[in-house]
């Protein structure tokens, strides 16, 4: 997860309600957990810290560049 850290302000995983106690043990702190239900409708199990984007410039760039 590290590898991404600067590259956005917010981070989250995305999971089934089944999976949840063990993303909580093994997502990071500062991520958020979002569970996806039956339904596909989503909601947040753990909310994300804002996070330094230090790589702003290069990654909205980027997405222009492949967009």
């Amino acid at each position: 997860m590290g590898e991404y850290a600067d590259y956005g302000d917010y981070f989250g995983l995305c999971i089934p309600k089944e999976l949840l106690e063990v993303a909580e043990k093994y997502v990071a702190q500062d991520w958020g957990i979002l569970i996806v239900d039956e339904d596909k409708e989503i909601s947040v199990a753990r909310k994300a810290a804002k996070r330094e984007c230090l790589l702003r410039q290069e990654t909205l760039t980027e997405a222009v560049i492949h967009s």
